[in-house]
């Protein structure tokens, strides 16, 4: 009988199915026998994956929970795995769809793992664990590794392209402008290196080269469209554009001069099909972005505000679903079907992004 697991280390007290572990030596196991057709390399790593998939249990949500530990430790000291260790757990994930070991089904279940479970609606800080719970303060740096996992999920069959744009989020939010990375031509280390790679790998169509529509504060943000398919600024809530220092990273923003200040997503007339939006922001205080539908707004998601785990102000991003439900054509006359959107506190916003699929 093959192994399913790979202990954690020589040590008898080790020997139990850490899947983390079992994930980082099972892939390089079957990479080896792939590259070098040695068969001694070849079997234990589809059972890891089997027994991991065995250990998946479905959560209220529809996503998926597993323990950081099972096979070899007491059941009452079992916990969810965290999301710091979920990096490699999800890619292993993904390497074994790719080799037939987990099914199309197992990705869109992951996807609502990563949206409905390990997404906490800050950027920055995701939910400690991968059933939903709480990690406590470790949250934040737990976060910034958490991106990998959520990176290789980007094109998986059978989930969406909201996983991509969470990575994207998380990258820029928990990581790079907390720490003063510019947006562009950041040097970063190693695990950061490994996510942006991993984005670029698994990035899907739908966002090839980038997201499909993109307005970065300046001239012309607020430009009517002449085609359908766009997003802009409804800059009658908004102050004039302005270069501004938030940390130690400036960049080109306006500032809401109301906390009901409006923007707006463009879509070809009677488009149903999905659309994923993500804000580059700051922002003091706690919101929400709401969605019109003609008489009243609707809340699509938090806006936290973006506060450090050291309570300083910083850039960051986050991405939420337009509502399918509504999709009310505010300015008629317009080209399209005019979206408007609502933010309910102060903030400051770089660039709206949007993105439909398929």
């Amino acid at each position: 009988m093959v192994a399913e697991s790979f202990w954690y280390s020589t040590e008898p007290a080790d020997a139990k199915a850490v899947h983390n572990t079992s994930a980082l030596i099972a892939m390089a196991s079957r990479l080896h026998f792939e590259a070098t057709g040695d068969a001694s390399f070849a079997g234990r790593p589809e059972a890891c994956a089997r027994l991991l998939r065995k250990r998946a249990t479905t959560t209220p949500a529809g996503g998926y929970t597993w323990n950081y530990v099972d096979d070899g430790w007491p059941i009452d000291q079992r916990a969810p795995e965290d999301v710091s260790h979920a990096l490699v757990t999800l890619q292993f994930i993904r390497f074994a769809h790719a080799r037939g070991w987990w099914s199309d089904a197992d990705m869109a279940k992951i996807v609502k793992t990563l949206r409905l479970q390990m997404w906490s609606g800050n950027p920055a800080r995701l939910r400690g664990r991968v059933d939903g719970s709480s990690g406590g303060e470790s949250e934040w740096s737990w976060s910034r590794a958490a991106v990998i996992g959520y990176a290789v999920h980007g094109d998986a069959p059978g989930g969406d392209p909201v996983a991509f744009e969470l990575a994207r989020s998380l990258l820029v939010s928990s990581y790079m402008t907390p720490y003063e990375r510019p947006l562009m031509g950041a040097t970063v280390d190693s695990a950061r290196a490994l996510a942006i790679a991993r984005l670029f790998e698994h990035r899907p169509s739908s966002h090839d080269p980038d997201s499909r529509w993109l307005m970065v504060a300046g001239p012309d943000d607020d430009a009517l469209p002449q085609v359908a398919g766009g997003v802009r600024f409804y800059t009658v809530d908004w102050g004039a554009p302005a270069e501004l220092e938030i940390g130690a990273l400036t960049l080109p923003a306006r500032s809401a001069s109301e906390i009901n200040a409006n923007f707006l997503v463009d879509l070809e007339g009677g488009d149903e099909r999905p659309v994923v939006v993500s804000l580059t922001y700051a922002a003091t205080s706690a919101g929400v972005v709401q969605e019109w539908d003609g008489a009243e707004y609707h809340p699509l998601a938090p806006l936290p505000a973006t506060l450090d785990q050291d309570g300083q102000l910083r850039w960051m991003r986050t991405s939420f679903l337009l509502d399918p439900a509504i999709r009310h054509d505010y300015q008629e006359g317009v080209v399209g079907t005019n979206v408007l959107l609502q933010t309910t506190s102060r903030i400051d916003v770089n660039r709206i992004e949007a993105t439909p699929w398929p």
